[in-house]
């Protein structure tokens, strides 16, 4: 526990107490807590400034006559190390209405859980820096007294090492969300790490390590109807993926929307293992908005994000690079990689595909897609292919709009599009595939859709530098088509029945 979090509320109250009847009998001073005002209802505190030194303290104890107790109650002598160590030890502590003072103070996490409910907690557990407990926490809000419960966080102001909790964590039943912050859990379980199921409300996380070191386990299972927010989340090096996010509320085979993903400043990588299972760094289901800003998700051994949508996603300023599969399995390592039964909308920004086994991106929804400021090269197979089958041959999403793109050094076709409706792409440079620059094509319109392109370098590619296909008009503005290498520098068409 810190100094300051321990002594601020003894000082007022147990001192003063101790001092005032030290002449009647020897009192005993609990180093744990002084009425609390009542938090804010974002479940944050404040705490005063650290008034006394615990040296000092210990004297001005040790002058009235106090006994220190340690977490069983058993005194403890002032002059020993034994009573630092129960001063100091950080501690979990939650407020109470039903305790006194206000504040229990609490060996652990799950020794905080037991206490809950006779103590009539509220709020959140605070965790005090340095707290390291091997424990399996599990969290069931259908159980009376825990639908107060909101969260396991990290003590404000922040002191000493981040809290560690050697085990895994499931919660369930919550009826109004719940929120971890700035934790770190590690375990070797058959099982996920964190475990979130069948709550409602907001799920939050925010500054959290998991990591499982079991060969069938995994990093993160949030399987929920419900918003989800994580931000600096990293769920690295776990044999199994290293998180499942699904908030969908199934119809029948139908997954109805429930709320938004949001997903910041997070890593996934290193997850999956070639001899033990081919796994993806964060895989999502969901028919609610979609929203990956400042990801990572590198050096998996399946693929880097697997996504099956049916709203609108939004991908940016994110990096999905070096995903790999083993020689057996060639339906992995992709950067990013779209279930067929997609609907969604997808928007690509300022994203890179790199050095990926297989495609930089397989894109197959029957949703509109936008790529803008994307950079796919040296990816194993096709830089970006938007489609409807893994073999990159049938008609996938609507309206395709590509700009400000690069594409190069691929392993086959740098960009390849088969639409059902209209097709833009501007400023785009694609060179070096060892097949195809730009393949785009919409002949699988019900009606005749548009291809137009405005600004394109077509440069090296052994076959042909642009091709175009299309039962609607194509318009090219711009187009730079050199040096290919057995094909032709554009080949358009719109001979199409």
């Amino acid at each position: 526990m810190s100094k300051h979090a321990k002594w601020h509320g003894i000082l007022p109250l147990a001192v003063l107490l101790a001092l005032l009847l030290a002449a009647i009998s020897p009192q005993i001073a609990f180093a744990e807590g002084d009425t609390p005002e009542i938090p804010p209802s974002d479940g944050s505190i404040t705490e005063p400034p650290e008034e006394e030194d615990v040296v000092d303290s210990v004297s001005s104890l040790s002058d009235a006559n106090a006994i220190i107790v340690d977490g069983s109650g058993d005194a403890v002598p002032l002059a020993s190390k034994s009573a630092m160590d129960v001063l100091c030890d950080p501690d979990p502590w939650f407020f109470c209405s039903a305790c006194a003072g206000g504040i229990s103070y609490n060996t652990t996490i799950s020794g905080a859980l037991s206490n809950w409910v006779a103590l009539k907690g509220y709020g959140m557990i605070f965790v005090e820096g340095g707290y390291a407990v091997a424990e399996n926490i599990t969290i069931n809000g259908a159980v009376a007294g825990f639908n107060t419960l909101t969260g396991i966080v990290r003590q404000i102001p922040i002191a000493s090492n981040t809290p560690i909790i050697v085990g895994n964590l499931e919660v369930y039943n919550m009826p109004a969300g719940f929120t971890l912050s700035d934790l770190t859990i590690i375990a070797t379980y058959a099982g996920p790490v964190i475990w979130f199921h069948d709550n409602k409300g907001t799920i939050k996380m925010t500054d959290i390590l998991a990591n499982n070191a079991d060969t069938s386990g995994m990093g993160i299972n949030i399987v929920h109807k419900g918003p989800v927010e994580l931000l600096r989340v990293d769920s690295s090096d776990n044999y199994g993926m290293g998180a499942n996010i699904n908030n969908c509320n199934w119809s029948g085979s139908v997954c109805l929307a429930t709320g938004a993903i949001k997903i910041t400043n997070s890593s996934f990588n290193r997850n999956g293992n070639p001899t033990v299972s081919l796994s993806p760094g964060l895989l999502i289901t969901s028919a609610g908005p979609i929203t990956l800003d400042g990801v990572t998700s590198l050096m998996n051994n399946g693929d880097g994000v697997d996504l099956s949508i049916y709203g609108t996603t939004t991908i940016k300023n994110s990096v999905f690079n070096q995903n790999t599969t083993n020689p057996v399995s060639t339906d992995w390592g992709y950067g990013i990689y779209l279930y067929n039964s997609s609907t969604g909308n997808l928007i690509l920004q300022n994203v890179q595909l790199a050095n990926n086994q297989n495609d930089g991106a397989l894109i197959r929804t029957k949703g509109d897609v936008t790529l803008d400021g994307v950079n796919a090269y040296q990816n194993g197979d096709r830089g970006v292919t938007i489609t409807a089958d893994e073999d990159g041959t049938g008609p996938g999403a609507k309206t395709v709009i590509i700009k400000n793109s690069t594409f190069f050094l691929n392993g086959w076709t740098n960009l390849r599009v088969y639409a059902t409706g209209a097709i833009t792409a501007t400023n785009i440079r694609s060179y070096e595939s060892a097949a195809y620059g730009i393949w785009l094509e919409n002949t699988f319109a019900s009606t005749p859709m548009p291809i137009t392109v405005n600004g394109a370098y077509l440069n090296h590619n052994v076959y042909d530098g642009g091709t175009f296909y299309s039962k609607g008009s194509i318009t090219l503005n711009g187009i730079a088509a050199v040096n290919s290498t057995t094909g032709s520098g554009i080949l358009a068409s719109t001979d199409f029945p």
